[in-house]
C-alpha cells in the first residue's frame, strides 16, 4: 500500500515536465528486478 503512494508521488513531478515517467519507472523497476539476486546471493 505505501509503495503505491510512494510511486504515485514519484510520478506526479515527472508528468508535469512530460518526462516519459513510465519508461524511469520501467527502469527503476528492471534495475531494483537485478539488485535482488545480488543481494541474495
Amino acid at each position: 500500500m505505501l509503495l503505491k503512494y510512494a510511486a504515485y508521488y514519484l510520478v506526479r513531478p515527472f508528468r508535469i515536465f512530460g518526462v516519459p515517467y513510465r519508461m524511469i519507472l520501467g527502469i527503476m523497476f528492471g534495475m531494483s528486478l537485478l539488485m535482488i539476486p545480488i543481494s541474495i546471493g
